[in-house]
């Protein structure tokens, strides 16, 4: 019997790692999110499908003062000053309850917060910025309702349906 030459055992090796890391990238996605590098790329979920359909979760924002006026705000409004690329890990990452209900506790602060899922922080960073944003104004509670934006493209044109499916309350008060 010969012993494998050294790039036999290098192939072998790559295959054995591989065959380690592709569930442990799974478990990762499936607990948190995409792990970046990644053994493979992650899908990419507003490509189109095979049925010209594809799917966009996107959230709208709305602040109600202590007036009972409700003012409608633009995320690179409310996240001025960080690079446009980052606003949608960030409002995903901080205001999306479907992300925090994933993420659990690990990433809030101990203390309280008028809503127990959102960080104190992030609470009083909101406060200060609606303080700038909206100044002489009280801001009771912020009300993101996340979206789903299907597009269906098809011969005869493209259709969009709009589907509210999660809200996020955040007192201000």
């Amino acid at each position: 019997m010969t012993m494998p030459t050294t790039r036999v055992r290098r192939i072998k090796v790559l295959f054995a790692s591989l065959f380690v890391l592709l569930p442990l990238q799974l478990g990762a996605k499936y607990v948190g999110s995409e792990p970046w590098p990644g053994v493979f790329l992650p899908d990419f979920g507003s490509v189109p499908r095979m049925n010209g359909e594809f799917v966009i979760r996107k959230p709208d924002i709305s602040v109600i003062f202590d007036d009972g006026r409700r003012a409608s705000v633009e995320i690179a409004q409310l996240l001025e000053g960080l690079p446009s690329s980052h606003h949608a890990t960030t409002m995903r990452f901080n205001f999306d309850p479907k992300m925090i209900r994933i993420l659990g506790d690990k990433n809030r602060d101990a203390q309280a917060s008028s809503d127990p899922i959102i960080s104190a922080n992030v609470v009083r960073w909101l406060k200060e910025r609606l303080a700038a944003m909206y100044p002489g104004q009280v801001p009771v509670h912020m009300e993101i309702v996340w979206v789903s934006l299907m597009h269906r493209i098809t011969d005869d044109g493209a259709t969009t349906t709009v589907n509210p499916v999660d809200t996020l309350k955040i007192e201000l008060q």
